[in-house]
């Protein structure tokens, strides 16, 4: 009762404090807190910002008074504009107010890149040092699958994460010149944007081949599905610490980078090409970005193209023979071979379930798309090169055949 008393009395001084202000303070107030001189040196202060919400996830709360008095930075561009009642002073203060809220995108994106630092973390311990527990074991066995070192580290991490977002979370939504900012709004499409880079980034590095090897090809697919099953149940794992649907986030930003790869390569089998600027799955809050294969021999743009120039490589007709009865291609020697080589399954039922676990329902029908546009394109050279160089001579052609008969 003492300290509900206490907190009251605290808060009612608040107010009588905050009653008595006048007018000529609020104007003395206002003169003091005028930023718009500063904006060409806010971006030299973001270093600072970084390191202080990094050492101390708690003073996140602090910026929404920074984030305020940068409002006062529209007032110098304005007033002009204001005074003579021109039609443009709306769309003039749209973009200063967009201005100012890529600004506090840049200031809050530490948060999502330490978040996704601790994520790393938690992988490594729930992938390769947790022991899985099974559906029923002895109770002898209860200390062995306790693990509680492993799990203190867990909770510690788990806690830490939970400190970065909880700053943000209670941020109130802040009016920024037109625009209304919702801190919980920014702090998920940094996550977003974070989660983007890393699934782009493991897909660039694993899906970049350079033997074509089936060893090489097995091995890298393998590695991608283990990495990005890791970042799905880790953010899986925390989704319930940070009040986001995690997982949601994770299957709609997969599928962004996959359509938007698949978009890309196929460019290099259509006439109407989709730029950058004009695909529907890029966006300028969370972009997607732009790996492209240099130095590449089978000539393609992406990691989807290289998947699919694997699988070619793999089922190439002069190596391999197809099995319809085990749907599987298998390697076959040439008849004139001396030494014959045994006969081993290339491409088959395992290798598009391990597709399936890496790149998802969304890469192979990807996978798919491209393949059907690199058969069209195929028919459409052949069909060119039949009536250019074959149909002229048709007639003897046929007489040929009649002959050899």
């Amino acid at each position: 009762i003492k300290s509900f008393l206490q907190e009251a009395r605290d808060i009612f001084k608040q107010m009588i404090r905050t009653v008595n202000i006048k007018s000529e303070i609020m104007h003395i107030l206002e003169n003091i807190s005028d930023l718009s001189y500063a904006w060409g040196l806010l971006p030299d202060y973001l270093p600072v910002f970084h390191d202080r919400v990094h050492r101390e996830p708690s003073t996140v709360v602090l910026l929404r008074a920074t984030f305020l008095k940068t409002a006062s930075i529209l007032d110098v561009p304005l007033v002009r504009i204001t005074y003579i009642n021109s039609p443009d002073a709306e769309s003039v203060a749209e973009y200063y107010s967009g201005e100012l809220v890529e600004f506090v995108r840049r200031v809050l994106e530490v948060i999502p890149k330490s978040v996704f630092k601790i994520l790393s973390e938690i992988e490594q311990i729930q992938t390769h040092k947790m022991l899985p527990i099974p559906t029923r074991f002895e109770a002898k066995d209860l200390k062995n699958y306790s693990q509680l070192d492993l799990r203190f580290e867990l909770s510690k991490l788990t806690h830490q994460v939970s400190i970065f977002t909880e700053g943000v979370l209670v941020m109130q939504k802040t009016l920024l010149g037109v625009i209304q900012v919702d801190p919980r709004m920014i702090l998920e499409e940094g996550l977003r944007r974070e989660l983007v880079r890393l699934i782009a980034e493991a897909m660039f590095k694993q899906l970049n081949f350079k033997d074509m090897s089936q060893r090489e090809i097995y091995t890298r697919i393998t590695n991608l599905a283990a990495t990005l099953d890791g970042l799905k149940r880790s953010i899986e794992y925390l989704q319930d610490y940070i009040d986001i649907a995690g997982l949601q986030m994770y299957q709609q930003e997969l599928s962004r980078v996959i359509n938007y790869n698949t978009e890309q390569e196929s460019k290099r089998n259509l006439k109407k090409k989709t730029y950058d600027r004009e695909s529907r799955y890029q966006s300028k809050e969370v972009p997607i970005p732009r790996l492209t294969c240099v130095g590449d021999n089978t000539g393609a743009i992406n990691f989807m193209g290289q998947m699919m120039s694997a699988l070619l490589f793999l089922t190439d007709s002069s190596r391999t023979i197809y099995a319809p009865e085990c749907s599987a291609w298998f390697t076959h020697s040439a008849p004139d071979e001396k030494k014959p080589l045994p006969t081993v399954e290339v491409c088959g039922v395992r290798t598009f379930a391990l597709l399936e676990r890496s790149l998802g329902v969304i890469g192979l029908r990807g996978l798919d798309r491209l393949f059907a546009f690199k058969t069209v394109h195929e028919f459409t050279l052949f069909l060119k090169f039949y009536n250019n160089d074959v149909h002229p001579f048709r007639t003897m052609l046929d007489q040929i055949r009649t002959q050899l008969f």
